[in-house]
């Protein structure tokens, strides 16, 4: 298989240090896709399964292949299909804390308001206002192509009959309206993704445009320990230009140096990721559940891993998963 031991303990350690009782954290391979650990919390002891059975936090289900609401991790997404449309890398808008799309309001994550924000601030920001607007300028049809050459709505292939999940990616009839435009363009909506979704996504930012199906068998052996066959996945295309790639690379180092994903910064070296903070449409104690990430790869100018971390009912990505990021990374890197 392609997991690495000490990288799925550091990601496994991680998660339970984390203080949170649910989530997960997937890292790639930046360059090849392979999968090099996959954790999910609260865990299970094999010899113990009664315990977990009845368990509310559902230690059964694995969270790195689950869907999700992603919310703002999907930005990046809208960005690619804003500049291989041609026209849009110099969109500004002036953003005062939400806007009425079709007579819904939306609010922005900042209800102050970010004021004039052009592409790359309204990355680092995170700024609702602006994506959504550019949303509207694209219109649903160049953003769910854009997604689907991502990987989103589609199943992985692990291993052979072995699939994860393909979420929900909506179609262009449920997405034309301009309210659930809207919706799709900060990732909300009925649109959903599990964390190996978004790392594989996240990683034809890592490469140059390239999308690689992420893997988890590597090799078959036959009885002698001998080597008789190689997995290599055949779900390979070009997402998108390097020339987009390499600028939305750009946005989200600058996200980690100036943006939301301050905490996400390794100690020796420059990453580059994206938070997000999804409003789920449950409902716990009255108040609604949120499911929060960081998604990035480091190191930023030559990446070699990709990391996807999700907590289920968080607070915040800047809070919650963005240091776990950077956990994990230092941890490898110290190895």
């Amino acid at each position: 298989f392609t997991l690495d031991k000490d990288i799925q303990a550091i990601a496994e350690t991680a998660l339970a240090e984390s203080g949170f009782a649910k989530g997960a954290a997937v890292v790639l391979d930046a360059e090849t896709s392979e999968i090099l650990a996959m954790a999910s919390c609260p865990t299970f002891s094999p010899l113990k399964l009664a315990e977990s059975l009845y368990n509310e936090n559902s230690p059964f289900l694995n969270r790195a292949i689950a869907a999700y609401s992603v919310g703002s991790a999907f930005k990046t997404t809208v960005l690619a299909a804003a500049l291989e449309a041609g026209g849009n890398e110099g969109f500004t808008c002036v953003c005062d804390g939400g806007i009425d799309i079709a007579d819904v309001h939306f609010n922005c994550n900042n209800r102050m308001g970010h004021g004039l924000v052009d592409m790359k601030a309204a990355t680092a920001l995170s700024c609702n206002v602006y994506f959504i607007l550019l949303g509207q300028k694209l219109g649903a049809g160049p953003i769910i192509n854009m997604a689907e050459n991502m990987g989103f709505g589609r199943e992985i292939e692990l291993s052979d009959n072995f699939y994860a999940p393909a979420g929900i990616l909506p179609d262009g009839n449920e997405s034309s309206l301009p309210g659930a435009v809207a919706n799709l363009s900060f990732g909300q909506g009925k649109l959903l993704a599990s964390p190996l979704q978004l790392a594989a996504a996240y990683n034809c930012f890592a490469n140059g445009g390239v999308y690689r199906e992420p893997y988890l068998l590597k090799e078959m052996l036959d009885g002698e320990g001998e080597i008789y066959a190689i997995y290599k996945p055949e779900n390979e295309n070009r997402a998108f230009s390097k020339e987009t790639a390499d600028k939305i690379k750009d946005f989200l180092e600058y996200t980690v140096t100036n943006g939301t994903g301050a905490a996400a910064k390794p100690e020796s070296m420059a990453a580059a990721g994206k938070t997000a903070t999804a409003q789920s449409g449950q409902f716990s104690g009255g108040a609604e559940i949120l499911q929060t990430w960081f998604v990035g790869f480091a190191p930023a100018d030559k990446p070699k891993y990709t990391v996807a971390v999700m907590i289920e009912d968080g607070n915040s990505g800047s809070s919650d998963a963005a240091p776990l990021f950077e956990k994990i990374i230092d941890e490898i890197f110290n190895k």
